[in-house]
């Protein structure tokens, strides 16, 4: 039964890599300078929210659920997607292509549009045109410069027809982008083939798992807690703070108790965006905000303001408080993780800290503990 089912998975392995050889060019990227979404021909990781309105702005770096599933003209709602993204100096001077790949148009399998980059338009009328899991390749080496760029998609159909393009994921790489463009993620005949040995090889499976559970040999238990480790490591990232958020930290390390439109136009966050990033940092007990109509006072909490004092506005002196706080006691590795910084760039700033009786290490094991000596959640 064991060498039946291997050789069933062999099958569904051969299968899947035939059908996929007509659809990915072999052309290697040299770098992927950002990605949105995962190439999986569905917008789920993306805003699902119908009534998420008007132009929406999205920061390369946060996460996919501030960027909306789709561009569409109903009631004038989201036809102007904003990307803003940095680049350094040399990046800005490489050949660049923009990969845009799509889910789905509807409801007429047809769906256009436009792309600039920093206000100059470098595709117009692009098509999407009885295409499914489709991508285009758009070179725009020739508009990109150092520090902040900007890419606007942009609706091009009659306002108010009910067109709409489903997103599946955008990618932005230094040399070529692996997406070939074809119709289609697999030729359909080789969707009815899998199909019916994706069904038939989960019939076996559920045919042996059947049996070994009466036989005792069941690791289901233990692998679902493995995935469960795995899944909390990777939401632990949201205690790192992103680019607008350390914006709003820097601004009110110049200037506290400013209004949250202050805040705005000096961070040139919009105003749209703006509010969201200040309910995390909110979440995080790191500002105030008290009511002043049209809008709201924004104080920065007296610990995050001596924390960067201490450090020299050293943001990972700020990242490893903030994951000591939810945490309490990591070791070095796991702080290391949390942060998503290297071990060796950890241990060379764990002594600062200690110095400053920020941390103290607290002997356990085989392992030290880090825990937090002042600055802790109240």
């Amino acid at each position: 039964m064991k060498m039946k089912f291997k050789i069933l998975v062999g099958i569904l392995i051969l299968a899947f890599l035939s059908a996929m050889t007509p659809t990915f060019a072999s052309s290697e990227e040299t770098e992927v300078v950002w990605k949105i979404g995962e190439r999986d021909c569905s917008g789920n990781e993306f805003n699902q929210d119908p009534d998420l309105t008007g132009p929406v702005h999205y920061y390369v770096g946060t996460d996919f659920s501030n960027f909306p599933k789709d561009l569409n003209d109903w009631y004038m709602r989201r036809t102007h997607i904003y990307i803003h993204y940095n680049l350094t100096d040399e990046q800005s001077k490489k050949d660049m292509n923009l990969s845009l790949c799509v889910a789905m148009p509807g409801p007429t399998d047809s769906f256009g549009f436009n792309v600039s980059v920093n206000n100059i338009t470098i595709g117009s009328s692009f098509i999407f045109k009885n295409k499914w899991c489709f991508c285009e390749i758009i070179t725009i080496n020739k508009t990109l410069k150092s520090g902040e760029n900007v890419i606007l998609i942009e609706n091009t159909n009659p306002s108010n027809k009910g067109y709409w393009l489903i997103w599946d994921s955008l990618k932005l790489c230094i040399g070529a982008c692996n997406e070939e463009k074809k119709d289609g993620i697999l030729p359909y005949l080789w969707v009815w083939v899998l199909i019916f040995i994706i069904i038939f090889v989960i019939v076996v499976y559920l045919r042996k798992r059947s049996r070994d559970k009466r036989s005792g040999k069941v690791k289901a238990e233990n692998e679902g807690k493995d995935k469960s480790k795995k899944e909390e490591l990777s939401k632990n990232a949201r205690h790192i703070l992103n680019e607008p958020e350390m914006k709003i930290i820097n601004q009110l390390l110049k200037e506290d108790n400013i209004t949250q439109i202050e805040i705005s136009k000096r961070t040139h966050i919009p105003k749209s965006t703006v509010g969201n990033f200040m309910k995390e940092l909110e979440g995080r007990s790191m500002i105030r905000r008290f009511d002043k109509p049209p809008s709201k006072i924004v104080l920065l909490e007296e610990w995050v303001k001596d924390l960067m004092d201490e450090s020299k506005g050293d943001e990972r002196w700020l990242n490893i408080v903030l994951a000591l706080r939810e945490k309490r006691n990591l070791t070095q590795k796991e702080l290391s993780d949390e942060i998503t910084v290297p071990k060796t760039t950890v241990s060379t700033i764990l002594p600062k800290l200690k110095e400053k009786g920020i941390i103290r290490i607290v002997k356990s094991g085989p392992s030290n503990i880090v825990q937090l000596a002042k600055y802790q959640k109240t």
